[in-house]
């Protein structure tokens, strides 16, 4: 089968708000700034000037609000005539750590493990010409909420010990 692989790493936007507060209908009125993809919200929001260096002195303090943030990447992208498929197969590789993927506002799905790749058949949502991907991602822990703790005993992050339950 003819196969053509387009990345969409590089230039993205991501905006952000409160996680569990925002819908796919409205994450366009979030404050928003450039990002990078691959990359790390960390690095963006230090690029926008949102955030000192988290690593230098104790700026980590300065940068914990961004764990209560879930962060609405989008990025548009246009496909040729000759470009689409009679099959066509979005893959990424590696969401950290809980994502939402809508193309064309469409939902594709959810990832709750950053270890494996996630594939969704876009044969019937991709388009000729542009299309918008939409990826909602949160720092998981919404998601671990209600697992039982029972079995975790001591551990290295007692300050939140469902971070045990997320594959990230």
């Amino acid at each position: 089968m003819n196969t053509i692989t387009m990345k969409l790493d590089g230039s993205w936007q991501v905006a952000y708000g409160p996680v569990g507060k925002g819908s796919y209908a409205d994450y366009h009125v979030l404050p928003a700034i450039p990002a990078q993809v691959p990359g790390a919200v960390h690095s963006d929001f230090i690029s926008a000037g949102l955030i000192p260096e988290p690593l230098v002195d104790r700026n980590d303090e300065a940068c914990r609000w961004l764990e209560d943030m879930e962060f609405w990447f989008t990025r548009s992208f246009s496909l040729a005539e000759d470009e689409m498929r009679a099959r066509m197969v979005l893959t990424f590789h590696g969401l950290d750590t809980t994502a939402d993927i809508w193309l064309n506002g469409m939902s594709l799905g959810h990832c709750s493990n950053a270890f494996i790749p996630h594939e969704f058949d876009v044969t019937d949502v991709v388009r000729e010409g542009a299309n918008e991907l939409v990826v909602r991602l949160d720092q998981g822990l919404e998601e671990v909420k209600d697992k039982p703790m029972w079995e975790m005993g001591c551990m290295w992050n007692n300050a939140q010990p469902r971070r045990a339950w997320m594959r990230k």
